[in-house]
């Protein structure tokens, strides 16, 4: 699998993806994230632009989407993390908005590359009622650290790798 910023002609795409989980989702039980059709195709085209859409293809052909970036604040929903701790301090990344044809690995794929560009040290959020992220992100390594809250106040569930 290769991994590499996301075109814009390839957007369409990348929605068939989201669509195809989103319905995956519904079908395990996750019936309260990612509704009315999220993420939204102006927030695609936004990361996009700041070029932090990413897609796993397999031999050329997408089989997973996501939005990464780094930085020693990149999320600001990340500021404030009730019921525990972040693990550390130091910069780190972020994934959102990951998503992948059923079966494919590519959203592990995404994560693993994630980790190593962020130096080890990677942080994301998901639904209380995603199991299946909650048991690829305990697969993968990571630490439940808390809860965050979305800007909308939606509480969400932080986890954090943070490699030496």
């Amino acid at each position: 699998m290769s991994i590499r910023l996301l075109k814009t002609e390839e957007l369409d795409e990348a929605l068939v993806i989201y669509e195809n989980a989103r319905a995956f989702m519904r079908r395990i039980g996750n019936v309260n994230q990612w509704k009315d059709n999220w993420p939204p195709v102006e927030v695609l085209r936004d990361d996009i632009v700041k070029h932090r859409l990413y897609g796993v293809f397999h031999d050329d052909v997408l089989a997973g989407v996501f939005a990464y970036w780094y930085g020693a604040h990149a999320e600001s929903t990340y500021d404030v993390i009730y019921d525990g701790a972040w693990q550390c301090d130091r910069p780190y990344g972020v994934v959102h908005r990951i998503a992948a044809a059923e079966g494919s690995g590519a959203g592990k794929e995404a994560i693993r590359w994630a980790i190593r560009s962020a130096n080890g040290h990677l942080r994301m959020d998901t639904h209380e009622d995603n199991a299946a992220m909650r048991h690829v992100l305990e697969s993968l390594g990571f630490h439940q650290c808390g809860i965050i809250l979305l800007t909308n106040g939606d509480p969400r569930i932080a986890f954090e790798i943070a490699e030496q």
